[in-house]
C-alpha cells in the first residue's frame, strides 16, 4: 500500500512540477459554472437575500460537489477507462490488493482536490470580496470526515462499473445529479427528504459547512454525528461491494472485455 501511495504521489508531484499551469483551464471552468449555479440559486431564494450571502451559500455546496465528482473521476471513471482499454486485468497481477491501489489513488486525489479547493476559494473570495471559510478548522474537520464517505460512494459506483456493462457512460450524468440537493437551499427541498439526505455524506457535509460558516451557531452535534455515521456506512458498504464485484468480474472473466 505504501509503495503504491508513494508512486502515485510522486507521479502527482512530477505532473505539477512539469506543468504548473495545467489547472488554469479547470479553474476557469469551475468559476464560470459556479457563477451560473449562483445565478440560478438566486432565483430560488428571497429577493431580500444579499448577493454575497447567496455566493457564500452556493460556494460551500459547490466545493463539496467538486470534491465528489473528482473522486468519481479518480476511481469509477478510471476503472471504466482501464476496462475499455483492457488493462484493468493487469492491475490484478500486482502483489498489492486492487482496492489498495485505488485507495492510494484516492488519497493522492484528495490532496490534489484540497489544493484546488483552497485556490478556488481564494479566487472567488478575492473577486467577490467575501470570506468563504470563516471557520477554517471546523470546515477542515468536516472535509476530513466526509472523505471516507465520498470514496465509499465512488467504490459503490466502481462496483457498478464492474458489474454493469455500459455503466461508465452514465457517470457524467451522475455528476450533475449529485449537484442538485447540494446547491439547492434546504428550504426548497421537500421535508420528507431531509431525514434521508442527512445520512448522505455529500449533502450533509455541505449542510454542515453552511451551518459552521454562515449560521453563527454552536457546533451542531447531531448533524456532526449523522455525517460520521453516514460516512462510515458508505465507506464500509462501498469497500465490501467493490470486493464482491471484483471477485464476480474475475470469475466471469470480463475484466478485459469491456
Amino acid at each position: 500500500m505504501m509503495l503504491v501511495l508513494r508512486a502515485e504521489f510522486r507521479k502527482f508531484v512530477e505532473s505539477a512540477r512539469k506543468a504548473p499551469l495545467s489547472q488554469i483551464p479547470l479553474l476557469v471552468f469551475l468559476y464560470v459554472f459556479f457563477w451560473l449555479i449562483t445565478l440560478a440559486t438566486g432565483l430560488l431564494v428571497s429577493d431580500q437575500e444579499p448577493m454575497f450571502l447567496i455566493i457564500r451559500h452556493s460556494m460551500l455546496g459547490y466545493i463539496v460537489w467538486f470534491f465528489a465528482i473528482s473522486a468519481i473521476g479518480a476511481i469509477p471513471q478510471s476503472i471504466f477507462q482501464e476496462l475499455a482499454w483492457g488493462t484493468f486485468e493487469h492491475l490484478h497481477l500486482s502483489t498489492v490488493d486492487i482496492k489498495a491501489v485505488f485507495m492510494a489513488r484516492a488519497l493522492v486525489n484528495t490532496i490534489q482536490n484540497m489544493l484546488i479547493i483552497l485556490v478556488f476559494a481564494m479566487i472567488v473570495g478575492l473577486i467577490h470580496r467575501v470570506v468563504i471559510f470563516e471557520n477554517w478548522f471546523s470546515s477542515l474537520v468536516v472535509f476530513l470526515i466526509v472523505i471516507p464517505g465520498v470514496y465509499g460512494l465512488t467504490f459503490i459506483l466502481g462496483a457498478l462499473v464492474l458489474l454493469v456493462k455500459g455503466m461508465g457512460n452514465w457517470l457524467g450524468l451522475i455528476n450533475f445529479l449529485i449537484i442538485i440537493p447540494i446547491i439547492l437551499p434546504k428550504e426548497v427541498i421537500p421535508e420528507i427528504l431531509h431525514p434521508i439526505l442527512s445520512f448522505w455524506p455529500v449533502y450533509q457535509a455541505a449542510y454542515l459547512l453552511r451551518i459552521i460558516n454562515l449560521g453563527r451557531l454552536p457546533w451542531p452535534g447531531q448533524a456532526f454525528a449523522e455525517l460520521v455515521i453516514g460516512s462510515a456506512i458508505f465507506f464500509t458498504v462501498g469497500w465490501l461491494l467493490f470486493g464482491v464485484a471484483d471477485a464476480v468480474a474475475k470469475k466471469k472473466g470480463t475484466l478485459g472485455l469491456y
